[in-house]
């Protein structure tokens, strides 16, 4: 019995660290997209990569009137009024995750993000 109460003790102090470190690896997560998207917004140069999620974004700046990004496997190039409501759209979706812990936007942020630009070939190129 000794050892399964020092098992369980050892379980408790632990458990409580490692939630921490995902908590924070998340939240750094979420700071790091908030950011890329903000930057979207003036096309200002920046460059992320999160390893323990693969993910890795880089806005180049401006090219023949149009912001020019990677992020994940899209290159995308987008007119400065499209980058301006991509942009807000990210914004809104992370910052809803930093406040609430979880999505709360509408899907009509998500589908704007994905379908009317990153999947739309008039703006971003799928890379495999």
């Amino acid at each position: 019995m000794t050892k399964k109460f020092l098992s369980l003790i050892i379980v408790m102090l632990i458990c409580p660290l490692v939630f921490a470190a995902r908590d924070k690896a998340l939240e750094e997560h979420v700071n790091n997209e908030i950011a890329f998207f903000k930057n979207i917004q003036t096309c200002t140069p920046i460059e992320s990569s999160e390893s323990n999620i693969k993910a890795s974004r880089k806005i180049f700046g401006m090219e023949e009137n149009k912001c020019h990004f990677v992020t994940n496997n899209f290159d995308c190039r987008l007119p400065m009024n499209i980058a301006d409501k991509f942009s807000k759209a990210g914004v809104r979706v992370y910052q809803d995750y930093s406040d609430y812990g979880m999505i709360t936007s509408t899907t009509a942020d998500m589908k704007y993000i994905e379908d009317e630009v990153l999947y739309n070939n008039r703006y971003c190129i799928v890379r495999h």
